[in-house]
């Protein structure tokens, strides 16, 4: 279970890196289209969260090898892409714009 958990968070970079890239570049197509208070509300929530990911990953780097609690970095990893993954999916309903 350890090596299943440590492979999970190995990939958390590439999480950061992806979710930044996806979140700018939305940002920067809905831009012209207005609501920018919601754009930057959005975005400022996605970094906020990628930052708590990043500490947790960080967390999960310099733990004590010996006292590792599987079950616990599992369902915090899990939590944190559920958030993410719940963020991101919102960005469809909040710059929805029905064309007339």
């Amino acid at each position: 279970m350890r090596e299943r958990i440590r492979l999970l968070y190995d990939q958390l970079p590439f999480a950061f890196i992806s979710n930044f890239a996806i979140s700018t570049g939305l940002v920067g197509l809905l831009w012209a289209g207005g609501q920018h208070g919601k754009l930057i509300g959005w975005l400022s929530a996605v970094l906020l969260l990628g930052m708590g990911r990043a500490f947790l990953f960080l967390r999960f780097k310099r733990q004590n090898k010996d006292s590792f609690a599987g079950r616990r970095w599992a369902r915090l990893y899990v939590l944190a892409a559920l958030m993410s993954g719940s963020l991101l999916g919102a960005a469809g309903i909040l710059f929805y714009q029905e064309q007339i």
